[in-house]
């Protein structure tokens, strides 16, 4: 505590009067006379835009205004009043580019009538973006995967309980998903102070419901809903262009620290989104038969963990980093909720498979190797035939007769094996 006195006295407050005085209170120690320029049965005062105190100005932040305060023979206590002040970023002009990274949880499923692949992954991804004007570096709004970990359950009306780390279909739509571009807050949020809340309509449902709290936005946009709202997801909109039928398609992103009317990827600090399609805009080979469909579904959460302002030359070097996502580690952020108790059961099942076993279980494909001796094509006379092959066209020929008689065999057996499951 901090005592002082003043001079001369021109207005005068009782005790019950408390002023805020440049982040400190100040209260009065003992009752004083009430001057006719006081305020009647206050229980606090907010001090005017100056008030004269032992002849030095103070700058105050007030709604009541008294003209000069003068205390003789009085003490004044001064306390000491802390305040959380928000985060200040200082931007050089040589740091044209915003490096994002970030931790990514994500649940997605293939399935038929009959089949299921379900997919749990981790993975650390980042993201690169221009921020300065003539930045001769594009960088990625994409996705780019630095560390990954998958484990697959894999199930059918057989009564198929299996899983493994590795799948030969890709389908989930999570590298599709990158940052948004900068998106306006609506005019009502802008302004007024007391509104915390916004809703913009589509055709049928709400397409965009926005949520303010303090420098903080949340919102969550449905893209079926509007056709503008597409905007929000500019990689993914050309899937609709080629006739895959979405079913859900929603986001949600939470920007923080937010000091401008636009929300942009330098206040993101998470998102996440769920989509459910009927293919994937292209075939999967060996999963359904024949014109079956089959349909996909992604849910993913997506948390900003560390960024970073990079030079042109900084960011080259991420653009050229090698890394192996395999080997790589990921980070986990401090408040991400933990995994169930199924996902749990999955990673220990896929960390308890001895791969050496199934490795030496499995029976080689005699389509990939070549039924002749290498050996031969090395002699001079077979080297001299090969040229006049592929000069005269032979090879190319045969080649193609040789894929055909391959393809024809390969679709015999598939039928073949087919015909005896549903046999069974």
């Amino acid at each position: 505590m901090y005592m002082m006195r003043a001079g001369m006295v021109s207005v005068v407050l009782s005790l019950c009067c408390q002023m805020q005085w440049g982040g400190v209170d100040v209260s009065y120690a003992n009752s004083l006379r009430r001057a006719p320029h006081s305020l009647e049965n206050c229980d606090s005062v907010l001090m005017a835009d100056t008030i004269l105190l032992s002849e030095h100005i103070l700058a105050k932040d007030s709604v009541a205004y008294i003209d000069s305060l003068n205390i003789a023979d009085e003490s004044v206590f001064v306390g000491k009043k802390m305040s959380n002040l928000p985060e200040l970023r200082v931007e050089s002009q040589r740091n044209r580019l915003l490096h994002l990274l970030a931790y990514v949880r994500e649940y997605s499923s293939l399935t038929t009538y009959t089949d299921t692949v379900f997919m749990f992954r981790e993975k650390m991804v980042d993201f690169m973006i221009p921020v300065g004007k003539r930045v001769r570096l594009s960088g990625w709004k994409l996705p780019r995967v630095l560390s990954s970990r998958s484990y697959y359950h894999f199930t059918n009306a057989n009564g198929l309980d299996s899983v493994s780390d590795e799948c030969q279909h890709h389908f989930s739509w999570s590298d599709w998903v990158g940052l948004p571009p900068a998106m306006g807050v609506p005019k009502r949020l802008r302004k007024s102070g007391l509104q915390t809340m916004d809703t913009i309509k589509g055709k049928y449902s709400v397409a965009e419901v926005w949520l303010k709290g303090e420098n903080e936005y949340n919102v969550e946009v449905d893209v079926l809903a509007r056709k503008d709202r597409r905007g929000w997801i500019p990689e993914l909109s050309s899937y609709f262009e080629r006739g895959v039928e979405f079913d859900k398609l929603k986001l949600h992103y939470n920007f923080d620290n937010v000091l401008r009317d636009t929300v942009a990827n330098t206040d993101l600090t998470r998102y996440e989104y769920d989509i459910e399609s009927r293919g994937r805009g292209y075939t999967i080979f060996r999963f359904n038969k024949k014109d079956e469909p089959f349909f996909v579904s992604t849910h993913a959460e997506v948390y900003v963990m560390d960024r970073a302002y990079l030079k042109v030359s900084e960011a080259r070097e991420w653009e050229r980093l090698n890394y192996d996502p395999e080997l790589a580690e990921i980070w986990y952020p401090n408040d991400i909720a933990p995994l169930s108790a199924e996902i749990l059961t999955l990673k220990d099942r896929v960390a308890n498979i001895c791969k050496e076993e199934v490795r030496l279980a499995l029976i080689p494909d005699k389509n990939i190797g070549s039924m002749h001796d290498s050996r031969k094509n090395y002699g001079i006379g077979s080297r001299i035939w090969n040229v006049i092959k592929d000069f005269s066209g032979i090879s190319a020929y045969q080649g193609r007769q040789n894929r055909k008689k391959n393809w024809d065999r390969f679709r015999r057996d598939r039928l073949h094996r087919s015909k005896q499951k549903e046999s069974r």
